[in-house]
């Protein structure tokens, strides 16, 4: 169909019909996403479509949505296009140079809430390691109030953690969250760190073969490298333990990780951490979808 909407002038409803049928071929929610760009071409919140569905949106307000459904039409992610996503309860700016924050990745957040909240220790400190747009991190820091607790942000790609300053300082926590550049953990051994650390990481864990079957919003538009890791999708894992192991200023100290996983790699990874560690606790949690999403480990470094 035709985007070029002559046909004056258009209403919020026309607008509506309008994006959900340009989106039919390309989208498995044309209705709401239309909704959703509309409102982002508006600058208003999406019940208020329902509330006046006869406004007349104005030339620009026109211009700008046939522009957005236009992007979508590419199967850009509608979160790139808005600029925002919503994650546990908060608002993130995103961009092509971070992933788009996932619902499952909400179960790595619960999983180190209630590790945080349940620590019977007045300190503690929080690493979120290949953090991209800091959802994970300024999601913990938004959801615990104790003083003593330090909270890092870490990332090799200098555009992710200016996504995640940039975040942090919209939620006003730009001061409690220390963003680090660097691979993994390569250039954390200076931290000064609590004797209780929990690191969430949610790093790339696609192989080659997979990435290539990945849908198009996703192949085409976000971060390959956020995404795609070695010939088995294990490579940024597996440093990451082996990181783990070997870092002296973990020395002594009770490390709780909680990792984003494909379920597949649950074996290789239980493999690993039993080689690295003679004695371990190790769990995975099942995501609202039930599949195995977040391994747990916690030892004593």
């Amino acid at each position: 169909m035709s985007l070029n909407y002559h046909t004056p002038p258009m209403t919020i409803r026309d607008a509506l019909v309008f994006g959900s049928r340009a989106l039919a071929a390309s989208s498995l929610s044309p209705h709401l996403d239309a909704h959703i760009l509309l409102a982002h071409a508006l600058n208003v919140e999406k019940a208020a479509l329902f509330t006046h569905p006869e406004t007349i949106l104005s030339a620009l307000q026109k211009k700008t949505y046939t522009a957005c459904v236009l992007r979508a039409r590419t199967q850009e992610p509608i979160a790139y296009i808005t600029g925002s996503k919503e994650f546990f309860g908060l608002s993130f700016f995103v961009n092509k140079w971070v992933l788009v924050p996932r619902p499952e990745t909400e179960t790595l957040v619960e999983c180190a809430l209630s590790l945080a909240k349940n620590l019977k220790t007045e300190k503690c400190s929080l690493l979120d390691i290949g953090t991209g747009s800091g959802c994970i991190i300024i999601s913990l820091a938004q959801n615990l109030h104790e003083k003593n607790y330090s909270y890092y942000g870490v990332d090799i790609s200098r555009r992710a953690l200016q996504t995640a300053e940039k975040n942090a300082r919209a939620h006003g926590l730009h001061r409690r969250i220390a963003f680090i550049q660097s691979d993994l953990m390569q250039k954390t051994a200076n931290l000064r760190l609590a004797n209780n650390i929990i690191i969430s990481a949610n790093l790339p864990y696609i192989s080659p073969e997979k990435y290539q079957k990945l849908a198009p919003c996703i192949k085409n538009f976000e971060p390959q490298r956020a995404l795609l890791t070695g010939k088995d999708g294990l490579a940024c894992s597996m440093r990451l333990l082996r990181q783990i192991k070997i870092a002296q200023n973990l020395r002594n100290k009770t490390v709780s990780l909680c990792m984003e996983i494909e379920p597949e790699h649950v074996p290789a990874l239980t493999v690993a951490i039993t080689s690295l560690w003679d004695r371990s606790h190790i769990h995975v949690i099942k995501d609202a979808s039930g599949n195995e999403r977040v391994l747990f480990l916690k030892t004593h470094v």
